[in-house]
This record gives C-alpha cells, sequence and structure tokens, in this order.
C-alpha cells in the first residue's frame, strides 16, 4: 500500500464564506456555475458545465472558489464515500489546515477477475477555529484510468 501527504497552502487562511457538497445529480440540476472564472491552471476564463459525472466540494468566496471533484474519463468510478464534521464549521472563518492523505492499494485478480483493480481512498482534512471536517473520496479502475480527485482554484472574473 502506497501512502503520499499534500498540503493545499493556497488555502490556507482564506475565508470562505459558502462550503458545499453536491452529489452529481444536484449538482447537475441545481448548481451549474454561471459567471466566468479565471483559472490559474489553464490560464483562461473558464466555467465549469462540463463537471457532469463526480460528487463536487465548492469552498467559494466573493473573489475565488476551490472546486474539488473528478473529471471522469471512461471506466473509473470516483465518489464521496463519507463526510465526517459540519461543513458550516469551515464557513466564514479562517481556514487553519487543508491536508490531503492518499492511500493505494492493489486487489489481484482472483479466478473469475481477468485483471486487478486498483482502489485509491483520498482523504482531506479541513480545520478552522471552529472544528474540523474529514472527506473521504473513493476511487476504484483496471489500473489504467486516474482515480484521482481533481481540484482547481478559480479566481472569480471582475
Amino acid at each position: 500500500m502506497t501512502q503520499e501527504i499534500k498540503i493545499y497552502e493556497t488555502m490556507l487562511g482564506k475565508v470562505f464564506t459558502k462550503v458545499e457538497y453536491l452529489t452529481n445529480d444536484e449538482y447537475k440540476t441545481n448548481y451549474i456555475i454561471k459567471e466566468k472564472y479565471f483559472s490559474e491552471a489553464d490560464n483562461e476564463y473558464v466555467t465549469f458545465d462540463n463537471i457532469v459525472n463526480s460528487d463536487v466540494i465548492i469552498f467559494e468566496n466573493d473573489v475565488e472558489s476551490f472546486i474539488f471533484y473528478h473529471e471522469q474519463d471512461c471506466c473509473e468510478y470516483v465518489h464521496v464515500e463519507d463526510i465526517v464534521g459540519e461543513l458550516k464549521l469551515l464557513e466564514n472563518t479562517p481556514l487553519l489546515a487543508a491536508e490531503e492523505f492518499k492511500q493505494y492499494n492493489t486487489i489481484k485478480a482472483g479466478d473469475d477477475d481477468w485483471e486487478d483493480r486498483h482502489q485509491t481512498y483520498t482523504f482531506y482534512k479541513f480545520s478552522t477555529v471552529k472544528g474540523h471536517v474529514d472527506i473521504k473520496w473513493y476511487g476504484t479502475s483496471n489500473g489504467y484510468y486516474s482515480e484521482a480527485v481533481d481540484m482547481y482554484h478559480l479566481i472569480k472574473e471582475d
């Protein structure tokens, strides 16, 4: 089993007015981001109407958004498996911790399986002075497709 840890330093100290978990169906029907955002990663203005095959965690304020999701490719499955704590604890107070911890595992093919299965557990720990929230994502595939949780830091257009 392989492990790795990452700190989201760009989120630390930020105050978010809304922190929200949306399932795939909720996002498609109730939460389409109509505003354009400037993506530092892509160096262009983008909209996120294309996030339609994933659960979504959004940290948002008047200036920027941090969006956690999985961009579906083909034959993988990635979703939020569990949230421990209330997301409201992360709102309207500076974020003190934003950590990602991953565990990878391979399940060897048995007599009835034709290929190995890969699993990725991605854990996030977010903390403020009000408390902390743990979010667990689960991903599985045949090992060819990514099971990663993607994060976009988007700056809202003036």
